[in-house]
């Protein structure tokens, strides 16, 4: 039964990380609704990291490919605390 387990927690991983990537999206969207108030280190450096990647949502459009690079840039490090202190 252990590959079957394998199998299954691969698959919630993957879940887990696009779910990780939308609310990543959504919460820096509802910051731009929060400006000009300025948020803690942490957060900025996030916000940053995601809008040099995925545009501000200004009018509607399909966000799939926005949702992929937001979790494509969680599954690569680039919230790595040494990754953002160089940008």
């Amino acid at each position: 039964m252990g590959p079957a387990a394998a199998f299954k927690l691969e698959r919630l991983l993957d879940n887990l990380e696009q779910i990780l990537a939308n609310e990543w999206v959504c919460a820096a969207q509802a910051l731009e609704y929060r400006r000009p108030l300025n948020f803690g280190p942490g957060t900025e450096n996030g916000y940053r990291c995601l809008r040099t990647h995925v545009e501000r949502l200004r009018e509607d459009r399909i966000l799939a490919t926005d949702l992929a690079k937001a979790k494509e840039l969680l599954t690569c490090g680039a919230l790595t605390e040494s990754n953002l202190r160089t940008r």
